[in-house]
Formats: C-alpha cells, sequence, structure tokens
C-alpha cells in the first residue's frame, strides 16, 4: 500500500526519503520507537528525529493522524489524494485531518 503510493508520487508520500518511508512501514505496524530503532540498528532518538520529520512531511502531529492519512490517500477519498495535509478534491470531504477544498476555498472539516 505504502510503496505504491510513494512509487506513484502520490502528494506529500513522495517527498519521504527512503529511510522515512522505512520508519513510516514500522510505525503503521505499530512497533514502538525504541523497537524501530532496535530493528534499523540506530538509536531512539535518531528514529524519533525521523518520525518528527515524517509527521511535518505529512502534516499530522500523531499516529492516529498518521494512520489516518495514509488510509484516506490509499482509499483516494472522494477524488483526491493527500498533498502535506490537504485533501484536494472536486467534491466536499469530511473527516479529522487538515482541510478539504470544495471550489477553490480552503474549510475546515
Amino acid at each position: 500500500m505504502l510503496d505504491t503510493m510513494i512509487d506513484t508520487g502520490r502528494g506529500a508520500f513522495a517527498t519521504l526519503t527512503r529511510r522515512e518511508q522505512v520508519v513510516l512501514e514500522h510505525l503503521l505496524e505499530g512497533l514502538t520507537l525504541q523497537q524501530i530503532a532496535a530493528v534499523l540498528y540506530v538509536s531512539r532518538n535518531t528514529v524519533k528525529t525521523q518520525t518528527s520529520s515524517i509527521y511535518r512531511k505529512l502534516d499530522v502531529a500523531s499516529r492516529a493522524e498518521l494512520l489516518a492519512a495514509v488510509l484516506a490517500a490509499d482509499a483516494g477519498v472522494g477524488a483526491g489524494t493527500l498533498t502535506t495535509g490537504t485533501l484536494t478534491t472536486g467534491t466536499a470531504a469530511t473527516g479529522t485531518m487538515g482541510t478539504a477544498t470544495t471550489d477553490g476555498a480552503a474549510t475546515p472539516v
């Protein structure tokens, strides 16, 4: 799922480095930062920094928002894709992520 979004250049996912993609996959598997660090043979602080970068690039603030963003992008949520926290679509969308654009004007969802 994630590889497809990255390979096809879907929104903000395409901006992630390869290492951030690996960390993202582990985050989505539910691993803790310490577990990810052990798997990747790096410090917990390194994983924390990479996680912060992922959150910033995808404009999310928590794992729950991260999962919602990945699921929304995978489902296509309407006709749009996730691009740095903004859902761009020709129809209204509902949810708790970012902003939806229906006619060029941003409205909170």
